[in-house]
C-alpha cells in the first residue's frame, strides 16, 4: 500500500516537473523569438 502510494507520488512529481520545464522552455522560446 505504501509502495503504491509512493509510486503515485513520484509519478505526479515527475509530471509536475516536466510541465514546469516545458512551461519555462516556452517562455524562453517566446522571449528569444521577440528579439
Amino acid at each position: 500500500m505504501i509502495l503504491i502510494l509512493l509510486d503515485i507520488y513520484t509519478f505526479s512529481f515527475c509530471v509536475i516537473f516536466f510541465f514546469f520545464f516545458f512551461f519555462c522552455f516556452i517562455i524562453f522560446f517566446v522571449t528569444v523569438s521577440k528579439y
